[in-house]
């Protein structure tokens, strides 16, 4: 394990965040199934926190069908997350076997938890810096010490405090297989946002032009016979059109699985970021997860990470 800024426990199971911030956070897990039933073997990894007084929350679900025996497969996890100093952060994981052997690969490359800073905001949502390009500097212009200090720092504020937004809850969809619609997010307290993001309930309206670190996961489950019958994407769309695609298969009937998925994009002020959802196969329904809780199984998120990009060529 190599650390700075975080402190590991003696069994290096949580890792301790020292600074109070905004925090990309990636996971993976590899597993070695035994036998599997036919349909397949659900692998589930969660994302935790640990809040000082020992409370646990998980901030990352996402489950994947695990279909062939004595085979590897990776699952990841991924998301923006606001931690105060003093948070623990770790990995747990449910194997939906039975009595069947599942083995965690231990190799370095095979498995992991990584999280780094990206701002040192002091929450999720909440007002952010304004975004202020630079001014122009003239020759021979005589500068005092106060108008100095502004034209360096203002621009700066924005890495301090970007703009942000993330919604953990997709709302109740459907559609029948070879449909194309948008996923729909539950926009009311599910939905925090700091610089001026604006949401519809499908669409996400980006309030500064700049690069962006978009994540995504989410969670579909189907009618139909068990097999490999049919496969769905989430596809990542900026104005309606494709700019990340992310496909997987569930072999399950009424079973759930997801997708985790992580992209730059670059967005111009007044954009629009949304989710498409698309299932294959022959005379199935596709539909959101029967859960409960459906804070666990859909979550999508953006912090700008270039204020001064302006275009993914520059």
């Amino acid at each position: 394990m190599a650390a700075n800024g975080f402190t590991p426990d003696e069994a290096a199971q949580w890792v301790t965040a020292l600074d109070t911030g905004l925090y990309i956070i990636s996971a993976q897990l590899t597993v070695r199934p035994g036998t599997v039933q036919a349909a397949g073997d659900g692998v589930m990894l969660f994302v935790q926190t640990r809040a000082p007084s020992g409370a646990q929350t998980n901030v990352i679900t996402v489950r994947e069908i695990a279909q062939q025996s004595q085979t590897l497969q990776t699952i990841t996890a991924c998301s923006i997350v606001h931690l105060s100093a003093g948070t623990s952060i770790g990995l747990a994981a449910y194997l939906d076997s039975g009595a069947k052997a599942y083995a965690v690969q231990e190799s370095g490359a095979l498995g992991g938890l990584s999280a780094f800073m990206v701002a040192p905001a002091s929450s999720f949502g909440g007002s952010s810096a304004q975004l202020v390009t630079a001014d122009t500097w003239a020759d021979r212009e005589h500068l005092d010490a106060e108008v100095m200090t502004r034209r360096i720092t203002r621009p700066l504020g924005v890495l301090y405090n970007p703009p942000r937004f993330a919604c953990r809850a997709m709302a109740p969809y459907s559609a029948a297989s070879g449909q194309r619609r948008a996923l729909p997010w539950k926009a009311g307290g599910s939905f925090e946002q700091s610089g001026g993001w604006t949401t519809d309930g499908a669409a996400f309206t980006a309030p500064a032009s700049g690069l962006y670190w978009v994540s995504l996961c989410a969670a579909t489950m189907r009618s139909g016979p068990e097999g490999a019958y049919g496969s769905y994407q989430m596809n990542i769309l900026r104005n309606g059109e494709l700019v990340s695609l992310h496909q997987r298969q569930v072999t399950r009937t009424d079973y759930h699985a997801s997708i985790a998925a992580t992209d730059l994009i670059y967005l111009t002020a007044g954009d629009r970021l949304s989710v498409e959802f698309l299932g294959t196969g022959t005379g199935l329904t596709w539909r959101a997860p029967s859960d409960d809780d459906s804070t666990h199984w859909g979550t999508i998120a953006a912090v700008m990470l270039g204020a001064s990009a302006t275009s993914m060529e520059a």
